[in-house]
């Protein structure tokens, strides 16, 4: 997902790149629930699969991905108040 600034507030746009590997992520978890995460960066970066700006995907990128679940379902934290996102959730 990609931030962009419009008159003090915050629009979310989904980068199709970046919502593909988040799902392919769950998908490699759902699947196999006891792979560790290491375990998911190698079999994401056999995939082809990077990061931001390019770089390879590793165990805490891919921690950092699954501790965004909640947001990624169209629900996100802010200031201990959960809301539902003004977005397109990228999981169902």
């Amino acid at each position: 997902m990609v931030n962009e600034c419009l008159r003090g507030g915050k629009k979310l746009y989904v980068n199709a790149t970046e919502a593909k590997a988040v799902r392919r992520v769950f998908d490699i978890k759902q699947s196999f629930p006891d792979m560790t995460l290491k375990r998911v960066a190698e079999f994401m970066k056999m995939e082809g699969h990077k990061g931001r700006k390019g770089a390879d995907f590793n165990a805490m990128l891919v921690k950092r991905i699954l501790d965004k679940e909640n947001f990624y379902r169209g629900y996100y934290n802010y200031g201990g108040i959960e809301s539902v996102g003004e977005y397109e959730p990228l999981l169902s």
